[in-house]
């Protein structure tokens, strides 16, 4: 995947965690979340500006005011990683 498809991939893998949920399969939505904060934590800094600026909506949330919140999101991650291992859990089909 080109890197310049980290931000878009990021976003849509998100929305695909939250209907998993949604539709009752907590361990898939779970893998996939610890999958999209090891994806902030690796992203370069034009990747985070322009998540920053996909997830931006004005007025009342900027995108510098997002990327704020994206630094700080991935400094707890790197500073907590006991979700780390859930990235390469295996997942039994149909949860």
């Amino acid at each position: 995947m080109a890197t310049g498809n980290l931000p878009r991939h990021h976003v849509l893998s998100t929305m695909r965690a939250s209907m998993l949920e949604t539709e009752g399969f907590t361990n898939t939505a779970k893998k996939l979340r610890a999958q999209a904060k090891l994806r902030l934590c690796i992203m370069e800094p034009v990747e985070l500006e322009t998540l920053a600026n996909l997830l931006a909506y004005l007025p009342r949330r900027t995108p510098h005011m997002t990327l704020i919140e994206l630094l700080e999101a991935r400094k707890e991650y790197l500073q907590d990683t006991s979700w780390l291992s859930d990235v390469w859990e295996k997942v039994p089909q149909g949860t």
